[in-house]
């Protein structure tokens, strides 16, 4: 196990887009510096680094398909639970699932305080990814490897002005060059 243990802080996870067992598999293979994409891993392979990486309950994998109430409050139990760590793949998703009717930038907004509540009631921190807006036809893409600023996060100013931090993730889809290809630039947006 390739693995080195800076805290004992417990960590949840709330995938939206995959199911709990891709989501506990990814963080196996990570952990074993393996691609899965790629790689065959057997389940005598993952098992000694699931039972590392999920052992006392430290890491808490949502299965968000079953989850009763709203994932705001599934949040909370996570907290409540211990988990000092949450992340949030992705709130695109989980404001397009959650809206019941109005503004989706109203209903971001109300996320976003939500969340900030939650951080300052039970000192915790959640990581929350978000989508970028369409770049239009102007220029270069995303996916060509453009760093993003805070204005090209799709959705409610909220999720800049509420954030404390934000870091935007950039890589070159398409060059032809495995090492471009795969090298990831990261600029720190915002730092309060």
């Amino acid at each position: 196990i390739h693995t080195r243990e800076t805290t004992d802080d417990k960590i949840g996870i709330i995938a939206l887009e995959e199911a709990p067992g891709e989501t506990a598999k990814h963080l196996c293979a990570v952990a074993m510096s393996k691609n899965p994409s790629e790689e065959v891993i057997t389940p005598a392979e993952l098992e000694p680094v699931f039972n590392h990486l999920f052992k006392d309950d430290r890491i808490r994998v949502l299965n968000h398909y079953e989850s009763e109430g709203t994932l705001l409050d599934t949040m909370e139990h996570m907290a409540l639970l211990g988990c000092k760590w949450i992340i949030l793949d992705h709130l695109t998703l989980l404001a397009s699932e959650t809206n019941t009717g109005g503004s989706e930038n109203a209903h971001v907004d109300a996320i976003m305080n939500r969340m900030r509540r939650l951080v300052k009631q039970h000192d915790v921190h959640i990581d929350v990814i978000s989508q970028l807006r369409k770049m239009g036809d102007s220029g270069k893409s995303f996916e060509d490897g453009v760093i993003p600023s805070l204005d090209d996060i799709k959705g409610s100013g909220a999720i800049k002005q509420v954030s404390f931090n934000v870091i935007g993730f950039a890589r070159n889809l398409n060059a032809e060059e495995d090492l471009e290809r795969n090298t990831i630039n990261l600029s720190v947006l915002k730092c309060r």
